[in-house]
C-alpha cells in the first residue's frame, strides 16, 4: 500500500502532499539541509493513507490557514 506524507512550513503557509517514496519526502525526512536558513516551524505528517494526507491538507487550510496548499509537483501523488 502506498504511503503519503503531507509536509508543512507555518512561515510561509505552505503545505504539500507527498507519496513516501519522492525525492522531496524521503519517508517524512525531507531533503538534507532542508531548514538550513532557520525559517521556522516546519514538519511533516504521516505516514498517511490518501484520504488522510487529502484531509490533514483540508484541516491545514482551514485551521492554520495555509493558502498554499497542493500535492507535490514531483511526485503527483
Amino acid at each position: 500500500m502506498t504511503q503519503y506524507y503531507v509536509s508543512w512550513m507555518a512561515p510561509i503557509k505552505r503545505a504539500r502532499i507527498h507519496i513516501s517514496n519522492c525525492g522531496h519526502c524521503n519517508d517524512g525526512k525531507g531533503q538534507p539541509n532542508q531548514d538550513r536558513n532557520g525559517s521556522g516551524n516546519t514538519g511533516w505528517f504521516g505516514p498517511l493513507t490518501k484520504h488522510e494526507a487529502e484531509s490533514k491538507l483540508a484541516c491545514l487550510m482551514k485551521e492554520r490557514q495555509f493558502t498554499d496548499a497542493d500535492k507535490c509537483k514531483v511526485c503527483r501523488p
